[in-house]
């Protein structure tokens, strides 16, 4: 496979070429070999290493962990251990999140039923934008 410029790179995988320099200046992506004129030019490693990227972002995975999980692979070690612990870690703060709007849809449902009852008042205070919100 040829190098690709960043365009190229970019089209490839749907996004822009400020989204490729900016993986590359995160270390998400390896060096790359810059031409004469100054174009980078990405190595079918690039390539990989993008999609590995991308589908770790589409997993929750943030840059940092990320970049951790890249450095030890570089490192010659696979860093599957840690990404089972950091998966264990994305389920639980999940649940608490999924907990957590349950609970606000739980309480925005009460005030639906609360607020359609209530008649609408003039505000009382002319900074008084919506006496709903403000009196709950």
């Amino acid at each position: 496979m040829p190098k690709l410029l960043v365009g190229e790179l970019a089209k490839q995988f749907g996004i822009s070429p400020k989204t490729v320099h900016w993986y590359e200046a995160q270390g998400l992506l390896p060096e790359t070999v810059r031409s004469e004129s100054g174009y980078r030019h990405y190595s079918p490693e690039a390539v990989d290493q993008l999609a590995f990227v991308r589908k770790a972002l589409g997993l929750g995975f943030t840059v940092k962990d990320i970049k951790t999980i890249l450095e030890i692979k570089a490192g010659g070690n696979l860093p599957c251990d840690l990404v089972l612990s950091l998966l264990d870690k994305k389920i639980k703060d999940l649940a608490e999140q999924i907990r957590t709007l349950q609970e606000l849809h739980a309480h925005l449902g009460v005030l639906q039923q609360e607020w359609r009852l209530k008649p609408h008042e003039t505000p009382s205070t002319a900074f008084e934008i919506c006496p709903l919100i403000e009196e709950s």
